[in-house]
């Protein structure tokens, strides 16, 4: 749940500094881990988002090619 809380609140836009208060985190490098979890997760979703699209427009041109 604290993992959750965490993330959900950063996706949020909740200040990392207030986020690691409540955490009891003393150091923001800990609390920051979860950041780049989020960037990670951001950066796959938008590969896959890209690739659902080129796929969905590449038969589009085939179609187009061939008539």
């Amino acid at each position: 749940m604290r993992h959750t809380s965490a993330t959900l609140l950063l996706i949020d836009g909740t200040n990392l500094k207030t986020v690691a208060s409540r955490l009891g985190h003393s150091q923001l490098s800990t609390t920051n881990r979860y950041l780049h979890a989020l960037s990670e997760a951001e950066k796959a979703a938008a590969e896959s988002f890209q690739n659902l699209v080129l796929i969905s427009v590449e038969p589009a041109k085939e179609q187009k090619n061939s008539g």
